[in-house]
């Protein structure tokens, strides 16, 4: 089954989203040979910050403007190399630019002074050496020179640049340096602070990301925008570094754990230290600092949080004596990878640590956990986290009691297990693949079943639930082996696994447990395939063998068949399963059970439109609305005109394919999504909804919604063909759930385009529909299609009466504005319904009804807000690409209206395009 997510494919480049907010320091780097500027300029940062990245921009720069560029990154080596990075950078000078003898003495002249001279010879030297790169270089003007890295500048070459400036002052050249804050740079402090004393060096610093700042970049890199979640993670670990936010997104796309759906991104779960990171630039700082210090800071990537103790603790694992171990920390400390208090040290960038762990050998790793769990148990060691033991015992193995590390583990994970944040599926994985106990590992692996689905893994939820059912089903109690069964079946449809699914269904690869399970089992597979109402024929002809089954079986038959009954339009099973779920058990595990049985009852309630029925159970049975499945939370939050909060429940939903094995809630959340992007002016992400909705058994439901996308563009016919295809798909699949909404649309559609006899005989089915279902929805559908066809004026009276009951913003605006553009109390109805519209931010339904007031003489309220209203309607239609045609439709205007309104937008808000426009509103950058 397909799920509307990606990673992210339209971002508008790393590159140029490095450069964010960077402006005002590329405006100075790129100032040249102007009257009383500093000839040289030391970009300095923080390892990360993007210090390079504004360094090649300032070459583009200037190289654009016509200015020759010499470029030079330093290295290691050149601090051991006195002149050479001189030297590297004079042979680099295009030959054919300054005479060759020129060059070519200056080269020699380098060399020279590399061998060492006396100090006064060698004072002449370095005066002799910079009047001679003047000569060279005046033949290049105007030049700049790049340096990167220029923290690794010997003192040779460093000592040059004094006299340079003082010789080559007001001439068309710069020099423009960056430099990491450390240490080393730290030698070179003496010369940059002479240069600056004499106005010949300016310093720039490079400064990290704000948050705000940090989520304009994520936006830009991924090409949406990006939920709090995920800022708050990618920021937090970076620190607003825009090379480590790079990492970090990178990281996280490749673990499959950020998605974007409808241009918005989300982060499914933190990894911590599972991140793959790519530690090759970040632990490039690091390394820097010297062996013995990396070694310390590998250790201290998983022993860090011990505190002032982990000396000591550390000393032994890595080989060295307590005094190196403080060394190296102190040096850690200078070189800004640590930070250090009374509490002890941690690192600046929490992301560091992450690399640093993952260059753990698996050996290494295993020792240092070993270490902290034995500190912690022995009582010399503390940390306030409460996830730290446990995750140092999972990291462990062997190297702990592993009876004790299982134990712990297990009461660890029961404490957290709903919490998506932490990842408590390690814990239980780890309890699983160690323990001997074979009750241990199998409640274990339960449990990481639940962990994984809580954190949105659904490979590892498929192959701790294949383990189960397949090697540990002996171990599972009757009660609770259906359970896990199902589970299995529901990860198999999540992943897609058709081939699994159908070898179950059709028997030839049997489930663990008696004939009844093999029956259920064998009905949910169908129905996964698609065929549910074959799965419900099965049950039926089976019922003598499931009379006697375990009752979770009895259950697990029920839901299914009243589930079934709904997709055909049928209630009355629907009402006699939630009569049985009156009485609560008092049995913990028949609890668990009966409050799985309540929320399917609440989510065929919701998606047959019976909100207040749901909410009623909800009281009953005291089941919050946070412990229902995501779709139905979506469809509280719909009903209740909530629409910001129930779009991004649906977003975050539509990341995993885990709740599209739920068909009800799944199809109706996607028609919902999609009703909100249609009347909200977002046609095309409704048509990318609709594309993945129709995915399930209900695809003719997206044939209505795709109607009311062609009924926005004014195209009629085809709208109207849509409707008549939704009908002959639900005839052609034996389905009527939701049929009702469409039969209510098919029926107006035909009368206002003439068919009369088409309109009648919609209306009697409906009429039958809706005798059949009995709902609320279906009893309104009914009521406003006999006013609208008929001019009922009772229907009509009724309608209003029973939206205005049912308490639905959104339905009642929809309702009153059909009911008054038919001619029914319009000057009453209109001004209400245009205000439902209002607070639900519904701009293209408030157009549509603006159109309708005005034809009906009646006043639209501030006009003002009517024309600021209108321009963003403008901005988001022409962002969501239509042509100038379509948007004259929608407006009821004409193509040379629509040109006027777009030239007067464009000056307005600053964009030069379409495609500028709609590249703002997709990050969030413009929201109209």
């Amino acid at each position: 089954m397909a799920v509307y997510t990606s990673a992210g494919s339209s971002s508008t480049g790393e590159a140029e989203a490095e450069l964010l907010f960077r402006e005002e320091l590329l405006v100075e780097t790129t100032v040249i040979g102007v009257q009383g500027t500093a000839p040289f300029t030391l970009l300095v940062g923080e390892s990360g910050v993007g210090s390079s990245s504004v360094l090649a921009a300032t070459g583009r720069r200037l190289e654009a403007a016509g200015c020759r560029v010499l470029r030079l990154t330093a290295s290691k080596q050149d601090r051991r190399t006195p002149y050479g990075a001189l030297y590297r950078l004079l042979s680099e000078v295009d030959r054919s630019a300054p005479p060759d003898q020129e060059r070519a003495a200056l080269l020699g002249l380098v060399a020279k002074l590399s061998r060492g001279t006396s100090p006064e010879s060698l004072r002449v030297a370095v005066e002799q050496v910079a009047l001679s790169i003047r000569n060279v270089v005046r033949h290049l003007l105007p030049v700049a020179v790049l340096v990167d890295e220029a923290q690794w500048l010997d003192h040779g070459t460093a000592s040059v640049l004094e006299p340079l400036a003082r010789r080559i002052a007001g001439a068309r050249f710069a020099l423009v340096m960056a430099a990491r804050a450390d240490p080393i740079a730290g030698a070179l402090e003496p010369v940059w602070n002479r240069l600056s004393a004499q106005g010949l060096l300016r310093t720039l610093p490079i400064r990290p990301f704000s948050k705000t700042q940090s989520e304009q970049f994520i936006a830009q890199v991924i090409g949406a925008k990006p939920n709090v979640h995920l800022i708050d993670e990618l920021h937090g670990i970076t620190r607003g570094r825009p090379a480590m936010l790079l990492a970090a997104i990178a990281a996280y796309r490749e673990a499959g754990a950020l998605v974007v759906v409808d241009h918005h991104a989300y982060l499914l779960r933190k990894l911590g230290s599972e991140l793959p990171v790519d530690g090759t630039e970040l632990l490039a700082p690091v390394r820097a600092a010297g062996e013995a210090s990396w070694s310390v800071a590998k250790a201290m990537s998983l022993l860090a949080p011990l505190g002032p103790g982990v000396v000591e603790l550390i000393s032994p694992v890595v080989g060295r004596t307590e005094d190196e171990v403080r060394g190296s920390l102190a040096e850690l400390v200078q070189h800004r990878l640590l930070a250090a208090d009374e509490t002890g040290w941690r690192f600046r960038v929490p992301l560091i640590a992450t690399a640093l762990e993952r260059a753990l050998g698996p050996y290494e790793h295993r020792k240092f956990a070993a270490a902290a769990v034995t500190a912690i148990w022995g009582g010399t060691a503390h940390v306030a986290d409460p996830t730290y033991l446990p995750d140092r015992m999972a990291d462990a193995g062997a190297l702990v009691d592993t009876r004790r590390a299982g134990e712990e583990l297990m009461a660890h994970a029961g404490s957290r297990l709903m919490d998506p944040d932490v990842d408590v599926a390690r814990w239980l994985r780890a309890v699983a693949e160690r323990v001997d106990d074979p009750v241990l590992r199998t409640e274990a692996l339960r449990r990481h079943v639940l962990a994984c689905l809580v954190r949105n893994d659904l490979p590892e939820v498929r192959r701790s639930s294949e383990l189960l059912v397949r090697h540990h089903a002996d171990e599972l109690s009757p009660q609770i082996l259906p359970g896990t069964v199902l589970a299995y079946l529901m990860v198999l449809a999540a992943t897609g696994d058709r081939a699994e699914l159908r070898r179950i269904a059709q028997g030839e690869q049997p489930v663990p447990g008696g004939p009844a399970q093999r029956i259920v089992a064998q009905a949910y597979a169908t129905g996964w395939l698609g065929n549910w109402l074959s799965g419900r024929r099965l049950l039926d002809e089976r019922t003598a063998e499931l009379a006697a089954a375990e009752p979770v079986l009895v259950q697990q038959a029920d839901i299914y068949r009243s589930g079934a009954a709904v997709m055909r339009g049928e209630t009355a099973e629907l009402h006699r399963f939630g009569a049985a779920l009156a009485e609560v058990p008092p049995e913990p595990e028949a609890r668990t059970q009966w409050v799985e049985a309540v929320q399917h009852q609440v989510n065929l309630l919701l998606a047959l439109g019976e909100v207040r029925a749901a909410r009623q159970v909800l009281r009953r049975t005291g089941i919050p609305e946070d412990r229902l499945p995501l779709t139905d939370r979506f469809l509280l939050h719909h009903a209740r005109g909530e629409w910001r909060g129930a779009m991004d429940i649906a977003r975050r939903c539509m990341s995993s394919p885990v709740h599209a094995v739920r068909p009800f809630g799944w199809a109706t959340m996607h028609v919902h999504a999609a009703q909100v992007q249609i009347d909200s002016g977002m046609l095309s992400r409704a048509r990318k909804l609709i594309e993945i909705g129709k995915d399930g058994p209900f695809g003719y439901l997206f044939q209505f919604t795709e109607a009311l996308v062609r009924h926005a563009l004014g195209e009629l016919r085809a709208a109207h063909e849509h409707l008549r295809a939704a009908m002959h798909a639900a005839d052609a699949a034996e389905l009527a759930f939701g049929i009702e909404v469409v039969l209510a649309e098919l029926a107006h559609r035909a009368h206002v385009s003439g068919g009369t006899a088409e309109a009648a005989t919609v209306l009697n089915r409906l009429e039958r529909v809706a005798g059949r279902l009995g709902t609320g929805r279906a009893e309104l559908a009914l009521l406003l299609t006999r006013a609208r066809l008929d001019s009922d004026e009772s229907a009509a009276r009724a309608a209003v009466a029973l939206c205005r009951e049912r308490g639905e913003p959104y339905e009642m605006a929809v309702t009153l504005g059909k009911l008054a553009s038919r001619g029914y109390r319009p000057s009453e109805l209109l001004p209400e319904a245009y205000k439902l519209a209002g607070e639900l931010d519904a701009l293209l339904l408030r157009a549509r009804l603006r159109h309708v007031m005005r034809q009906n003489g009646v006043p639209v309220p501030d006009r003002s807000a009517t024309t600021s209203e209108n321009e963003r309607l403008l901005a988001v239609l022409v962002a969501e690409g239509l042509t100038n045609r379509q948007l004259a439709t929608v407006f009821a205007t004409t193509e040379k209206s629509v040109e006027g309104r777009l030239t007067r937008m464009f000056a307005r808000i600053g964009y030069r395009s379409r495609v500028e426009l709609a590249a703002a509103m997709l990050t969030g950058e413009f929201g109209g």
